[in-house]
């Protein structure tokens, strides 16, 4: 679930236009920012590779971070990154084989990626973590619509 000015929102729901509550690394404030792209892509797992390289995604459990964050399981790709005091850590090198970890039972899925109109730090079921940040891979992606140019504003 993402926090947005409408309330928290499944990301499968979260469409270009909607405005994402952000978090201010340098402030501590939060801000509001309008999402630019989506995109959707499926993953297939490779068994027999190590873990980070097979594709398994990686399992949050509720309050593994702190009391209430995140607020319910979380699942996300191994190279999503979490903000932890004013830095962005892929979520593989939090992998702890308890509270997280790649989770084994699932061999394929789907994800999804929200772009914001700069890189931005959002709320997903209640832990800080990234918006997409494009590198040149956008291709491998679906997208319900074309990306839209849009201005920010306060909820």
């Amino acid at each position: 679930m993402i926090r947005t000015c409408a309330g928290e929102v499944a990301i499968e729901n979260i469409q270009i236009g909607d405005e994402i509550i952000t978090f201010d690394g340098h402030s501590g404030g939060q801000t509001v920012r309008p999402v630019v792209w989506v995109g959707k892509a499926h993953a297939i797992v490779r068994p027999g590779l190590p873990d980070d390289e097979a594709g398994y995604p990686v399992r949050v459990i509720k309050d593994a971070i702190a009391d209430g964050v995140p607020y319910k399981d979380m699942l996300i790709t191994s190279e999503h990154c979490l903000f932890f005091e004013g830095r962005f850590v892929p979520v593989r090198m939090l992998v702890n084989g308890s509270t997280i970890f790649y989770d084994k039972s699932i061999t394929f899925y789907d994800y999804y990626h929200v772009e914001t109109d700069q890189h931005s730090v959002i709320i997903a079921d209640g832990m800080l973590t990234e918006s997409y940040l494009d590198t040149g891979n956008r291709r491998a992606f679906r997208q319900k619509s074309k990306v839209a140019a849009l201005r920010i504003r306060a909820c």
